[in-house]
């Protein structure tokens, strides 16, 4: 296990990085040997269609089935990816689990898609009518047209302006659907799942599916256990707010400074689906959680009417961003943009409470100083470490110093590309910055060497 920051009171435990890799690799094993025995129950438990079959009108339709085996099964999985479990997202971390969840779903699309296409081209339902008796193949088409279009509008929801709550709402509705539809269809379709192992194995998968729908339908109910009051509401800058929390009963939930959590707020100005932001606070405070929150959404945009007093659940924390999750790393950079300065502001409280901390520089882009949350507390902070070096930069103030302009190839070349090969860079900040970012770091040679966290999910 990775060494805790000694001083900080009872920081959850996490996998050093050599055990995650380890876990990974074994779930990576596990998952490849459920999608492999999908894939061979058309080989095994043959349907009676292919046995009537030849030539290249037989591998055509077996390759559908196989096929059609492993949207399945990676429908399944996709469950696990986005329950939200502590156990994988302290071997991954979530944010990378999300991301992998989006790619699974794409592939999951594309083998839904080549599923009818091969079979049709096999000659299987050639000839079939529109009857009742094809009842099961109506349910295919259903079940295809829905795993395309959750992909699709997955892909594009941020493009056409979807808001996020109607669109997590149709999402788990549907996907609900799309499991109870594939449900349908394997068991009715064709005759590899209607007795025997493949349909005990799939009725078992089902059930386990059943399970862990109801575990994530109830967390709510698990949050509303130990809630927190809003304490305090304050304008850091004109589209940022400095929401306060404190415990109103139960235990302080353990946290590592950069980790976030999902937050519900039970206030009349702001629809009460959960969203994630990371904790800007220490965990040296025993009763209180503190919030950077921009106005960057349809949800955001009203966190300035929350009433003090008001109730908020907490579910989390998650994540791996930070040096500790990394071995404690001694010699690092960490690049924010705007208010992804939060990870860090967490870590700094926690390093100036404790008296330690490593080699450090912090880069903090800005459009100017007035949108800078919390710009005093940062360098007030960073006088205060030794060994800590804080560059702020300001996309839109006219300056001829190197702190104005873009945080891009050549101011980077220029701060950090004579940095030894044991620096770590820890990045943080809005997606277009992101990438730019890390494709600079890339060509400075720093890509094996950069730690991410996603600025929305």
């Amino acid at each position: 296990m990775d060494r805790t920051l000694n001083k900080s009171p009872d920081l959850p435990r996490v996998f050093g990085r050599s055990a995650r890799r380890t876990l990974c690799l074994i779930g990576f094993a596990l998952a490849g040997a459920f999608l492999a025995a999908a894939a061979r129950i058309p080989f095994e438990y043959p349907s009676p269609s292919i046995l009537y079959k030849f030539g290249p009108e037989r591998a055509l339709l077996r390759a559908g089935q196989v096929c059609g085996a492993l949207a399945g099964a990676m429908i399944l999985l996709q469950g696990i990816l986005a329950a939200r479990l502590r156990f994988l997202d302290r071997m991954a971390g979530l944010p990378r689990l999300v991301g992998l969840h989006r790619w699974i779903g794409i592939v999951t699309a594309g083998f839904a898609v080549a599923h009818p296409l091969l079979i049709l081209a096999g000659g299987d339902l050639a000839n079939a009518s529109f009857s009742a008796t094809y009842w099961p193949e109506g349910v295919g088409l259903l079940l295809l047209l829905l795993v395309a279009g959750t992909v699709i509008l997955a892909a594009l929801r941020d493009r056409v302006g979807l808001p996020f709550h109607l669109w997590r709402i149709g999402h788990r509705l549907g996907t609900t659907f799309l499991v109870v539809l594939f449900a349908l269809h394997v068991l009715a379709v064709g005759g590899s799942f209607s007795s025997g192992v493949p349909r005990l194995a799939l009725l078992s998968a089902l059930v386990g599916c059943g399970l862990l729908w109801g575990w994530v339908r109830l967390r709510p109910l698990r949050m509303r256990r130990f809630p927190f009051r809003v304490t305090g509401l304050e304008k850091a800058t004109r589209d940022t707010w400095t929401v306060t929390l404190e415990r109103v009963k139960g235990r302080m939930p353990a946290f590592h400074p950069g980790q976030f959590a999902f937050f519900r707020f039970r206030s009349a100005f702001l629809s009460p689906e959960e969203h994630p932001f990371t904790i800007a606070s220490s965990p040296h405070e025993s009763r209180v959680l503190q919030l950077t929150i921009r106005e960057s959404g349809d949800w955001t945009r009203h966190v300035g009417g929350i009433h003090i007093g008001d109730q908020a659940l907490m579910d989390g924390p998650y994540g791996l961003f930070g040096p500790w999750a990394y071995g404690d790393v001694k010699k690092r950079v960490f690049i924010a943009g705007g208010v992804g300065i939060t990870p860090f502001l967490s870590l700094l409280r926690t390093e100036v409470r404790e008296g330690e901390g490593g080699k450090t520089l912090l880069i903090w882009s800005n459009r100017s100083r007035e949108d800078a949350p919390c710009l005093d507390e940062v360098t007030r902070l960073a006088r205060e470490l030794i060994g800590f070096d804080f560059v702020p930069v300001f996309t839109r103030e006219a300056s001829a110093s190197e702190r104005s302009g873009r945080v891009d190839l050549d101011f980077l070349k220029r701060r950090i590309s004579d940095l030894d090969a044991g620096v770590v860079v820890f990045l943080c900040g809005p997606p277009g910055m992101m990438r730019s970012v890390r494709e600079a770091l890339k060509v400075l040679g720093f890509s094996g060497r950069v730690v991410t966290e996603a600025f929305h999910l």
